[in-house]
């Protein structure tokens, strides 16, 4: 008797086993019915669908041919004389002001068209050679903190990312109006800054010192190569130099091609640096092609169309059958 139980084991697992698979069986019955079934709705509603899509497309065409669009102006600037942390400031100040709608505010920044405003954003450009390379400042910078960190991702940090060359401008505009004006008054805001505007002319005014200097400095190399090649000693004062072999013209020869190249980078600063945020580049009326819900409204009003239509019978049939589980 105290083996039947034992017996009978086997015979229960192969009734559980037939139990699960045809549960299994069921399921996937009802699921294949299911799909038949939405295929058959469907169907029955073919031509209603065809109008909803008809209609959807026209209705999509009509929004996107009266609908303001947003344009994005993509500003890249370098900030000069240390101001990345105020440019960075300024830019969430404003963006706040937007988001607040302060219109007196932006209207004193970006005019009578302050309105068209939606957005500001700024981001950096990364561009980590150009800022290890850019001094050994940076370079001690970037391998403590690399050490520190074991990895690059430190670069992602805004802190960080603010103390790149080049930085990203993303001025969102409605409509195809006022674009260039509205840039244009942005950057003349930002730039208004007394503290800057100081060390900008102190700046410039020792570049053009520099080059004045740099250019009479030539002058005299010049001369003194054009004596010493005539072969008579140049007279200094109460003596006299000459020149016994090429040695000292080479030399003279070498300093002026260092203050030449000397020159060419101090022009460049002084118009790089004309100004505390400078514009390298700017492209006006950018439309984003990347959000599905901000474009392709042909597509996505046919589909809204669809799924309402669909989630009301759905909506019904579902409340149908609660409604014959509780009678």
């Amino acid at each position: 008797m105290s083996e039947q139980p034992s017996n009978q084991k086997p015979n229960d697992d192969e009734i559980d086993l037939g139990v699960v698979f045809k549960a299994i069986q069921v399921f996937f019955k009802k699921l294949l019915l299911g799909i038949i079934n939405i295929f058959q709705f469907y169907y029955r509603h073919k031509f209603i669908l065809i109008g909803l899509i008809v209609l959807g497309s026209f209705l999509g065409y009509f929004y996107e041919q009266t609908a303001e669009k947003t344009y994005t102006n993509d500003i890249l600037v370098a900030p000069n004389y240390g101001s990345s942390d105020y440019l960075y400031t300024k830019i969430d100040a404003i963006d706040n002001k937007v988001a607040a709608d302060d219109s007196l505010f932006l209207k004193g920044v970006f005019g009578k068209h302050y309105n068209k405003i939606k957005s500001l954003e700024i981001k950096p450009v990364a561009d980590i050679y150009s800022f290890v390379s850019r001094n050994e400042t940076h370079q001690d910078l970037f391998e403590l903190l690399f050490e520190e960190e074991g990895n690059i991702e430190f670069i992602e940090n805004p802190i960080n990312s603010r103390n790149f060359k080049y930085h990203h401008i993303y001025l969102e505009i409605k409509g195809k109006e006022y674009h260039q004006e509205l840039s244009n008054a942005l950057l003349i805001f930002i730039n208004n800054n007394t503290y800057y505007e100081d060390i900008k002319s102190l700046s410039l005014e020792n570049l053009k010192l520099q080059l004045k200097e740099n250019k009479e400095i030539i002058k005299q190399i010049d001369s003194i190569i054009s004596t010493a090649q005539k072969e008579k000693p140049i007279s200094l004062g109460s003596s006299e130099l000459s020149f016994s072999d090429n040695s000292g013209l080479n030399d003279l020869l070498g300093k002026k091609k260092g203050l030449i190249e000397q020159q060419r980078d101090l022009q460049s600063a002084m118009v790089s640096q004309d100004e505390t945020i400078k514009i390298v580049d700017v492209n006006y009326k950018v439309l984003d092609n990347e959000d599905f819900m901000k474009k392709e409204k042909t597509k996505l009003f046919p589909l809204l169309l669809i799924i309402l239509y669909s989630m009301f019978f759905l909506i019904r049939y579902i409340a149908k059958k609660a409604k014959a589980l509780t009678s």
